[in-house]
């Protein structure tokens, strides 16, 4: 393992509270359905006649960019059913071609338990790896965990 993901996850292990965790994951969920008429509307603009076969076949391409369509399509539950499963598991795909907004997502949905457990390894696997492919808000994320863990060990 990392050495700086084993000390940030060990720090937050011994910070975390369920009950704030239980909080954020349905905060989240209240904020993919206030964003859900927003993002569908962008959808249709960029996308005229979206089908479900756009999904289908988003999951068959190597088109890293379909496959970030039609996962936030059914993250926000835009056009087609919310199935946050689904899209974090395409998220995870365009991931692992070194995506680095999909990997940002992925870390997002591991930090909240969204479309899968609550799971900080690999939150801050995802959080890592989105920040060393040049992703600005993970960099700023995991800046951020390094000041709060720097913080409480001086305590």
């Amino acid at each position: 393992m990392d050495k700086d993901i084993e000390e940030l996850l060990n720090f937050m292990y011994d910070i975390d509270d369920p009950k704030n965790a239980k909080k954020e994951h349905k905060d989240f969920l209240k904020y993919l359905k206030k964003r859900r008429k927003d993002v569908e509307a962008e959808v249709r603009l960029q996308i005229p006649g979206m089908t479900k076969h756009y999904i289908e076949s988003a999951i068959m391409s190597d088109d890293t960019n379909r496959i970030m369509t039609a996962a936030l399509m059914l993250e926000y539950g835009a056009i087609f059913k919310q199935n946050l499963r689904k899209a974090l598991d395409l998220y995870k795909v365009a991931a692992s071609r070194d995506d680095d907004i999909a990997n940002y997502y992925c870390a997002i949905f591991y930090s909240k338990g969204v479309g899968d457990s609550r799971d900080l390894y690999k939150f801050l696997l995802y959080l890592k790896k989105a920040m060393d492919l040049g992703n600005k808000d993970a960099k700023e994320q995991w800046d951020e965990l390094w000041f709060a863990y720097r913080k409480y060990h001086n305590q």
